[in-house]
């Protein structure tokens, strides 16, 4: 049986507390078809499916590469004005240089992730298990 979580009609978000949200890390993954995007959600549609249920999303993708500015501003003009969005740093930042010698690519991906206005809450930096508090002078 392959019910959705949410029936239609959508039900409106609901706040639970104005500090705290709830959301995932991303929102296109095919196999929420169905138990939580309504049958017939296009992949350009399901951020804004997303958003109507949760306020917040880490956008995981920013790990593998820096979106262009249309990506971002698409993402901002397709969410409520009240969304807030957590970004990864790029892993080539974060893995690969492991913060050393990156800091004009550190600039860049701020930058574009600054299209969001309002709607850009905390830029993450996931660091790899090599990353000890040895490193700590490099943060």
């Amino acid at each position: 049986m392959n019910e959705s979580l949410f029936p239609a009609p959508a039900a409106e978000r609901v706040h639970t507390h104005d500090q705290i949200y709830l959301g995932s890390a991303g929102w296109s993954y095919d196999d929420w078809h169905g138990p939580f995007y309504p049958p017939g959600t296009t992949s350009l549609a399901r951020l804004e499916r997303y958003a109507e249920r949760f306020r917040t999303v880490e956008i995981d993708s920013t790990f593998y590469g820096t979106p262009t500015l249309q990506t971002v501003q698409g993402w901002n003009q397709r969410t409520p004005d009240d969304f807030v969005f957590t970004a990864k740093f790029p892993g080539s930042i974060t893995h690969e240089a492991q913060l050393r010698n990156c800091g004009e690519q550190a600039i860049r991906f701020i930058e574009t992730m600054a299209e969001l206005g309002d709607k850009l809450g905390p830029l993450l930096l996931q660091l790899g298990p090599a990353f000890g508090p040895d490193r700590l002078p490099d943060l």
